[in-house]
């Protein structure tokens, strides 16, 4: 999408909701909360299911080594392509919504593929923490357009990516 077609809808979707303080505070706690969520439900998931099978080593490998991989990999790609942030000069120049100090890797979006690999990882444990788990990771990909912290197409490229790692770890 062009920088100026990006610009143009970014305000169109927060012109509304720039008028509203608590609406943008609202945003700006959901997103951290989703953040420390998916972390909590994580960290609580692995001493949970890893008790169960201390000695699994391919059960450890895919509950642990596919979301690090994934990270890996992301964080990789993202050093790799340089995308600006939306917010900056050389993206679209836009004034976000919730003002951020960082500067470049906006392709793709760590954030979703991390909660997209977990949601898939939660899956076959526990259905219900998967499904939350997924609507979870969709609201985490719209407070972030919203926020202004990255193009739809570094969400739906997190997504993809951690859906495909997430995929790895369904078909072991």
């Amino acid at each position: 999408m062009e920088k100026k077609n990006y610009a143009k809808l970014y305000h169109r979707a927060v012109e509304k909701i720039r008028q509203k303080p608590n609406l943008v505070r609202a945003i700006k706690l959901a997103d951290k909360a989703l953040v420390l969520g998916f972390i909590a439900a994580y960290a609580v998931f692995l001493a949970i299911v890893l008790l169960q099978k201390p000695f699994d080593w391919l059960y450890t490998a895919n509950k642990v080594g596919l979301p690090a991989l994934c990270f890996m990999a992301v964080s990789l790609l993202r050093r790799l392509i340089k995308r600006p942030r939306p917010y900056e000069k050389t993206g679209a120049g836009i004034d976000p919504l919730i003002k951020k100090d960082g500067e470049g890797n906006s392709m793709p979006s760590r954030h979703l593929a991390s909660a997209a690999v977990l949601s898939l990882i939660f899956f076959p444990e526990c259905i219900w923490l998967g499904i939350v788990a997924l609507v979870a990771t969709e609201l985490l990909s719209l407070l972030r357009f919203l926020q202004g912290a990255h193009y739809p197409t570094d969400l739906l490229v997190g997504d993809l990516l951690g859906f495909a790692f997430g995929a790895i770890g369904l078909l072991l």
